[in-house]
């Protein structure tokens, strides 16, 4: 474990202290800016030689690590872009096989729905008069509606 000197006493104190622990005096200076003064600006470098030693080995893993990770994914021999599958692809072809082919079952239905259809349900556009959506509910008997709640 390292230690540091107190400037007052001389005496060895741990390193993760910032006053003497036997006379209080400050062991690291603090640097101060003055009034007038500007501060200088430093780069991550130079304030590396400030940190502790345990931080300074916790960065110099991370860095080496990092470097090993790059160096293993460039290393990784480079796979083709996969193109995006062409979902409608198959429609395409679906459509130039079957153009109107509608199944048997179908087609009983809209040959049987057709013959039950009333005359008086079809649109009255067919008849060249705009449709009246109200008149099918008109009634002369008011005994036909049920208002009870």
């Amino acid at each position: 474990m390292a230690s540091l000197t107190c400037p007052n006493c001389g005496r060895d104190n741990p390193d993760f202290l910032d006053d003497c622990q036997f006379c209080q005096t400050a062991l690291r200076r603090e640097v101060t800016v003055s009034t007038g003064d500007s501060p200088t600006k430093k780069t991550t470098g130079e304030l590396e030689q400030a940190l502790p030693g345990w931080l300074q080995d916790a960065r110099k893993q991370s860095r080496d690590s990092a470097e090993e990770e790059a160096a293993k994914e460039a290393a990784k021999p480079r796979a083709p872009k996969e193109e995006p599958l062409d979902l409608l692809a198959g429609l395409a072809f679906q459509a130039a096989a079957d153009e109107e082919e509608v199944p048997d079952w179908l087609a009983a239905l809209r040959s049987e729905q057709d013959k039950q259809t009333p005359a008086s349900s079809k649109p009255a556009a067919d008849e060249g008069q705009p449709s009246d959506f109200f008149s099918q509910f008109e009634s002369s008997k008011p005994e036909d509606f049920d208002i009870s709640p």
